[in-house]
C-alpha cells in the first residue's frame, strides 16, 4: 500500500497538528492513495498514529482511510484483529495458555478433564509435540496456533 499525506494549514493546538519545516502549524487534510491492495496488514502503531492525526478511523469492524474530498474513503474490513488464533480452525483465542489448551483438546484429542491447568498444560503440550502424535497443518506454526501483531484486513 502506498499512501501520501496531504497537509493543510492548521491552528496551533488543533488535534493532529504538527509544525512544518517552515515553522507553521499544519495537519493532515487527507491521504492520497497511490496503490490500494485488496489485502492489508495494518500495524497497531500505524492505526493509532493515523487516528491521532485524523486521517484514519477504526470502528464497527473496519478501518477507514480519509481520501481526497472528491473520492470515496478507502474502507477495509477487519478479518482478524491482533491476538492469538488457532492454525487449524482459525478460532480466536484469549492468550497463550488458552491457545495451548485449545490445541490439546480440540485438535490433539485429549480429554478436557485430563488437561491440567497452567504449567501442566505447558508440560503436556510440549510432550505431545515431542512425541509427534500431533502435527499442525501449517509448517510455519508447528505449535498449532499463532499470535499476530497486526490488523488482518480486506478491502470492503
Amino acid at each position: 500500500m502506498y499512501l501520501t499525506k496531504i497537509f493543510k494549514p492548521a491552528m496551533p493546538g488543533d488535534p493532529g497538528t504538527v509544525m512544518s519545516l517552515k515553522g507553521g502549524p499544519i495537519k493532515v487534510d487527507y491521504i492520497r492513495v497511490g496503490l490500494a491492495n485488496d489485502r492489508v496488514a495494518f500495524k497497531p502503531t500505524r492505526v493509532e498514529s493515523g487516528a491521532a492525526e485524523g486521517w484514519l478511523s477504526l470502528g464497527d469492524g473496519k478501518i477507514t482511510i480519509k481520501t481526497a474530498p472528491d473520492l470515496p474513503d478507502l474502507v477495509y474490513a477487519i478479518e482478524r484483529p491482533p491476538g492469538h488464533y488457532c492454525c487449524e480452525c482459525d478460532a480466536p483465542l484469549d492468550d497463550e495458555h488458552s491457545a495451548r489448551r485449545h490445541v490439546l483438546v480440540e485438535h490433539a484429542g485429549m480429554d478436557p478433564r485430563k488437561v491440567p491447568d497452567s504449567a501442566g498444560v505447558q508440560a503436556n503440550y510440549y510432550d505431545l509435540l515431542a512425541t509427534g502424535s500431533f502435527k499442525a497443518s501449517r509448517k510455519s506454526h508447528p505449535a498449532g496456533y499463532e499470535r499476530i501483531n497486526y490488523y488482518d484486513c480486506v478491502k470492503a
